[in-house]
């Protein structure tokens, strides 16, 4: 910012920035869409036996049962899953 503007960003313009920041510093399984390791082994409740996920399961990207990853959609100002831009 000072290097841009040649003047220090006061604390306002800095909670922005951190918000900014926050939201482009994140990691995601780039196959899955997940967060990396978050899809998990579930047990059937007929018969108790481990139903693994589907999506992995299935190669399927929108069926994992791990934490899909959000994105900030900045134009549009809405919060939204990195897994819906594949449509």
């Amino acid at each position: 910012y000072l290097y841009k503007f040649n003047k220090k960003p006061d604390s306002k313009q800095l909670i922005k920035i951190a918000k900014i920041i926050s939201w482009n510093i994140w990691q995601m399984d780039g196959i899955k869409f997940v967060v990396p390791e978050s899809c998990k082994n579930q047990k059937s409740k007929e018969n108790n036996k481990k139903i693994k996920c589907l999506g992995c399961e299935n190669n399927d990207y929108e069926k994992h049962n791990g934490k899909y990853c959000k994105i900030k959609d900045w134009k549009n100002n809405k919060i939204i899953k990195a897994v819906t831009l594949l449509k």
